[in-house]
């Protein structure tokens, strides 16, 4: 797996470790592990990183370059508004908003 496209795809939908840690049931030096490859998954796990990324377990193992899964509907920008909305950012919702 590789853990730069974690930590990528996470920062693009405006994640923390810890919101992700916490959208799959694991702890924030978990994430870490996995963003450096210092840790293996299993497909249970590999499975809900790739619902919590919004992206395909393919892209997750590097067997595909396109982040975006094909029935996606938010953008990026769109997850990061709503995860700052969710973090109870709204300031920085109503920033991405406006600004796209």
């Amino acid at each position: 797996m590789r853990g730069d496209r974690i930590r990528d795809r996470r920062i693009q939908l405006g994640l923390s470790q810890e919101d992700l840690a916490e959208m799959i049931k694991a702890d924030q030096k978990r994430i870490s592990k996995y963003e450096n490859a210092q840790s293996g998954v299993t497909s249970d796990t590999l499975t809900a990183l790739a619902r919590a990324l919004k992206t395909s377990a393919d892209y997750l193992l590097g067997l595909t370059d396109d982040p975006e899964p094909p029935d996606d509907e938010l953008k990026i920008e769109e997850h990061q508004a709503l995860n700052a909305w969710r973090r109870g950012d709204k300031i920085e919702a109503i920033r991405i908003i406006s600004s796209s």
